[in-house]
Protein backbone atom coordinates (compact mmCIF):
# COMPACT_ATOMS: atom_id res chain seq x y z
CA UNK A 1 0.00 0.00 0.00
CA UNK A 2 1.28 3.61 -0.84
CA UNK A 3 0.30 6.47 -0.77
CA UNK A 4 -0.09 8.49 -4.96
CA UNK A 5 3.50 9.75 -5.25
CA UNK A 6 4.36 10.40 -8.61
CA UNK A 7 6.37 7.22 -8.72
CA UNK A 8 4.34 5.14 -7.38
CA UNK A 9 1.91 5.95 -10.20
CA UNK A 10 4.30 5.97 -13.26
CA UNK A 11 4.10 3.42 -16.22
CA UNK A 12 7.86 1.78 -15.45
CA UNK A 13 6.92 1.04 -11.86
CA UNK A 14 3.57 -0.27 -12.71
CA UNK A 15 4.82 -2.51 -15.33
CA UNK A 16 7.40 -4.13 -12.83
CA UNK A 17 4.93 -4.61 -10.06
CA UNK A 18 2.70 -6.37 -13.38
CA UNK A 19 5.82 -7.97 -14.18
CA UNK A 20 6.24 -9.75 -10.68
CA UNK A 21 2.12 -10.32 -10.27
CA UNK A 22 2.18 -7.62 -7.54
CA UNK A 23 -1.58 -5.92 -7.14
CA UNK A 24 -1.52 -1.83 -6.44
CA UNK A 25 -2.95 -0.92 -3.96
CA UNK A 26 -2.72 2.77 -2.83
CA UNK A 27 -4.69 5.25 -0.60
CA UNK A 28 -7.57 7.34 -1.95
CA UNK A 29 -7.50 10.76 -3.81
CA UNK A 30 -7.39 12.90 -0.80
CA UNK A 31 -7.58 10.20 2.03
CA UNK A 32 -3.86 10.27 3.42
CA UNK A 33 -4.84 8.43 6.36
CA UNK A 34 -5.38 5.08 4.47
CA UNK A 35 -2.50 4.20 5.14
CA UNK A 36 -1.98 6.04 8.74
CA UNK A 37 -1.43 2.18 10.57
CA UNK A 38 1.35 1.19 8.15
CA UNK A 39 2.73 3.95 8.41
CA UNK A 40 2.85 4.10 12.09
CA UNK A 41 4.04 0.14 12.48
CA UNK A 42 6.88 1.06 9.91
CA UNK A 43 8.27 4.26 11.76
CA UNK A 44 8.28 2.28 14.69
CA UNK A 45 10.05 -0.61 13.11
CA UNK A 46 12.92 1.63 11.65
CA UNK A 47 13.25 3.55 15.03
CA UNK A 48 13.36 1.05 17.68
CA UNK A 49 15.30 -1.74 15.03
CA UNK A 50 16.52 -0.85 12.08
CA UNK A 51 18.22 2.70 13.12
CA UNK A 52 20.04 0.73 15.95
CA UNK A 53 20.88 -2.28 14.66
CA UNK A 54 23.72 -3.65 12.33
CA UNK A 55 23.56 -6.15 9.66
CA UNK A 56 26.66 -8.16 7.92
CA UNK A 57 24.47 -10.88 5.53
CA UNK A 58 20.79 -10.95 4.77
CA UNK A 59 20.62 -13.69 6.38
CA UNK A 60 21.19 -12.23 9.36
CA UNK A 61 18.89 -9.27 8.30
CA UNK A 62 16.23 -11.20 7.77
CA UNK A 63 16.48 -12.95 11.44
CA UNK A 64 16.71 -10.00 13.28
CA UNK A 65 13.40 -8.69 11.84
CA UNK A 66 11.43 -11.87 12.73
CA UNK A 67 12.87 -11.19 16.71
CA UNK A 68 11.77 -7.48 16.18
CA UNK A 69 8.37 -8.61 14.72
CA UNK A 70 7.69 -11.25 17.11
CA UNK A 71 8.51 -8.58 19.91
CA UNK A 72 6.44 -6.44 18.43
CA UNK A 73 3.32 -8.76 18.22
CA UNK A 74 3.57 -10.88 21.56
CA UNK A 75 5.50 -8.43 24.21
CA UNK A 76 5.46 -5.07 22.42
CA UNK A 77 2.64 -2.56 24.60
CA UNK A 78 0.48 -0.01 23.21
CA UNK A 79 -1.20 2.65 24.68
CA UNK A 80 -4.00 2.11 22.31
CA UNK A 81 -4.55 -1.24 22.83
CA UNK A 82 -5.50 -0.81 26.17
CA UNK A 83 -1.85 -1.43 27.22
CA UNK A 84 -1.90 -5.03 25.59
CA UNK A 85 0.75 -6.67 22.97
CA UNK A 86 -1.52 -6.63 19.49
CA UNK A 87 -1.38 -10.89 19.64
CA UNK A 88 -3.25 -10.44 23.86
CA UNK A 89 -5.44 -7.89 22.34
CA UNK A 90 -6.47 -9.98 19.72
CA UNK A 91 -7.09 -12.52 21.74
CA UNK A 92 -9.23 -10.40 24.61
CA UNK A 93 -11.51 -9.12 21.74
CA UNK A 94 -12.01 -12.52 20.65
CA UNK A 95 -13.19 -13.43 24.02
CA UNK A 96 -10.38 -16.30 24.72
Amino acid sequence: HSDRGSQYRSFLYSDLLADYNITVSMSGAGCPGDNAVVESFFSHLKTEWFYNDTFDTEQEFLEKLQTYLTFYNNERFQSRLQNLSPVDYRLKMAGN
